[in-house]
């Protein structure tokens, strides 16, 4: 007979139980948390976690793009605008895949036109923000 450990119930819930899903979803709330408290170092960590989780499910996921996107923004804010660019170029890729002209492609346009005037890049900027304009006035969601 297997005895049950009342102790177990106590303990809280591991990461490591959670599955890539689980994990993700953890790193990626936490990593939001982090950003909003201005806290950028910590943001990177639990994003770059949340990245590596996700693209163990494969490629072509909105869950990667939409934490790319977030890394992207966490660079940004860090001034790490060659590394920012990466992550907005691959979320926009995988997004443009996936659902070409949506809603989310026009936001990683928009925060990538707003990584280039960040670098002084206005003529870089401009046809991301005209793209993204045209897919929001489409009304494609």
């Amino acid at each position: 007979m297997q005895r049950f450990q009342f102790g177990a119930l106590l303990r809280p819930l591991s990461l490591r139980g959670l599955g890539a899903t689980g994990r993700w979803r953890s790193h990626k709330s936490a990593g939001k948390k982090a950003f909003q408290a201005g806290h950028y170092a910590e943001a990177e960590k639990h994003f770059s976690a949340a990245l590596k989780h996700i693209d163990a499910l494969g490629t072509g996921n909105t869950r990667a793009a939409a934490t790319l996107n977030d890394l992207a923004l966490v660079y940004k804010k860090q001034q790490k605008y060659g590394k920012a660019e990466i992550c907005f170029r691959r979320a926009l890729h995988i997004y443009e895949t996936v659902m070409p002209e949506h809603a989310h492609v026009a936001s990683v346009l928009t925060n990538l036109a707003g990584l280039y005037r960040a670098q002084g890049k206005r003529t870089d900027a401009a046809p991301l923000i005209k793209r993204a304009k045209a897919i929001i006035d489409a009304g494609v969601a």
